[in-house]
């Protein structure tokens, strides 16, 4: 019978752990990587799927269809901003994709070294080009490292 006993409350123990290591898993959330190469050196941005999906599948798509490669950083300014996305050498106009739908409304926060889209005043014009802060502001990607002011972009999805 003592016997029995401990067998029982060895099962209990044993089907305790399971049932604990099983509850406390916490599955990771996939976080998505575009590195752009330049020539200054790699930037990495994380995208932000949950909270902005309609902007990071822009964004990706345009990555990884080489849309961003030879594209230039053709508006820097020192304390405020780094855009580029939408020119190319001799500041000649890329042609992108039909614009998207403004996704602002995501609580996400504009912290330096985050990544926006660039529109014009017309709230659900962002198509390609996008900037990078350097105050804090509003935003939907962001940079996780930046050696600053690149001047060309080539394509490395992650």
């Amino acid at each position: 019978m003592k016997h029995l006993s401990s067998i029982c409350i060895l099962v209990t123990i044993i089907l305790g752990l399971f049932w604990m290591t099983g509850c406390s898993q916490n599955k990771e959330k996939e976080v998505k990587v575009i590195t752009f190469n330049t020539t200054l050196g790699p930037i990495a941005i994380e995208l932000f799927e949950e909270e902005a999906p309609i902007t990071s599948k822009n964004f990706l798509e345009y990555a990884e269809s080489g849309f961003f490669n030879g594209t230039l950083f053709h508006r820097v300014m020192p304390g405020f901003v780094i855009q580029g996305g939408g020119m190319e050498s001799g500041m000649q106009d890329k042609k992108g994709n039909p614009p998207i739908q403004n996704e602002a409304n995501n609580e996400l926060k504009n912290l330096k070294w985050s990544l926006s889209m660039a529109r014009t005043n017309d709230p659900h014009s962002a198509s390609s080009q996008f900037f990078i802060n350097l105050q804090n502001k509003k935003f939907y990607l962001v940079i996780k490292e930046l050696n600053l002011i690149s001047i060309h972009l080539k394509k490395n999805v992650c």
